[in-house]
C-alpha cells in the first residue's frame, strides 16, 4: 500500500475491486482461475522471513517502482512491466516459478473450455500476461486470437 503514494489508503481504488463491482452490477456471474486458499497458500509458502525482512529494507523503493510499473502498464508496455515485476531485486526464481510460470501453464488449460462455452472476461495481473510463459503467448500457441482491449 506504501508504495502507492496514497495518502488514504481507504480510498484507494484496484481494478480488481472495480471489475467485479462492475459485472455484480450488470448481473454477471463472477468466477475463478483460483481459490483464495490457494493463493494464501501459495504466499504463505514463498514469502519466507527472510525474504519479508528484506521487502521492509526496500520499503523507499516501492513509489518509484510503481510509478514506473503504472506507466508501463497504462502505455500497454507489457516488455518493459515485466522486466520490472520480473527483477531479480523483487522476484525471486522460485517466485517467479511458483507465482507466474506455473499459474500460467495451469491458467493456460482452464481458460479454454471457459471461452469455448460462452463468452468470457478474464482478468490477470499484468505480469501474467507477457514473455514466452505468459498468458498471451500460451493462449496463442493453442490457436486463439489474443488482444488488448479498447
Amino acid at each position: 500500500m506504501k508504495g502507492f503514494n496514497c495518502p488514504d489508503p481507504t480510498k484507494m481504488k484496484s481494478y480488481e475491486v472495480e471489475l467485479s463491482a462492475l459485472a455484480t452490477s450488470q448481473g454477471k456471474v463472477i468466477g475463478e482461475l483460483e481459490t483464495p486458499d490457494f493463493q494464501f497458500n501459495l504466499l504463505k509458502d514463498l514469502i519466507t522471513p527472510k525474504l519479508f525482512m528484506e521487502s521492509v529494507f526496500q520499503l523507499e523503493e516501492y513509489p518509484a517502482l510503481t510509478v514506473k510499473m503504472v506507466q508501463a502498464y497504462k502505455s500497454e508496455n507489457l516488455e518493459e512491466l515485466t522486466k520490472l515485476l520480473q527483477d531479480p531485486a523483487w522476484m525471486t526464481k522460485e517466485q517467479k516459478e511458483k507465482l507466474l510460470i506455473g499459474r500460467n501453464l495451469n491458467w493456460s488449460n482452464l481458460i479454454p473450455p471457459m471461452i469455448n462455452e460462452e463468452s468470457c472476461f478474464i482478468a490477470v495481473g499484468a505480469g501474467h500476461l507477457a514473455g514466452d510463459q505468459g498468458l498471451i503467448t500460451l493462449l496463442r500457441e493453442k490457436g486463439f486470437k489474443v488482444g488488448a482491449v479498447k
